[in-house]
């Protein structure tokens, strides 16, 4: 369903759509081990064509999955990331480099509690 949704986005000219469908369909595909071959170029391409930095990331990291299966461009990855990010400072780019770091803890919300209504026995 992902697939056909792409071609439906690329037929239509909806550039986002066609890029998030085709970096959702990644981990799908690689976990059913079948039409890699066929879904690392269209990953290249988009990544090629894509000019929006999240775009550009997110691409980038799922095209790592296939290539990390293969074991290809492992150390390559995360240089990539960092020239896509360069000079930003904005979280969700520095999350792409950084996964693993814990996002900083909201504070819990103050929720007062009703006493419940004392019954008595008879």
């Amino acid at each position: 369903m992902l697939l056909e949704g792409m071609a439906i986005a690329r037929q239509v000219g909806d550039r986002g759509m066609y890029f998030w469908l085709a970096g959702t369909a990644s981990p799908g595909l690689i976990s059913e081990g079948h039409d890699w071959d066929a879904h690392i170029p269209v990953m290249e391409e988009a990544l090629e064509t894509a000019t929006l930095r999240y775009d550009r990331q997110r691409l980038r990291l799922l095209l790592g999955l296939f290539q990390f299966a293969r074991g290809e461009k492992v150390t390559e990855v995360l240089d990539d990331i960092r020239e896509i990010v360069g000079d930003s400072t904005d979280l969700e780019d520095l999350f792409a480099l950084f996964p693993d770091l814990p996002r900083p803890p909201r504070p819990a919300p103050r929720v007062r509690l009703a006493r419940p209504p004392v019954r008595r026995l008879r």
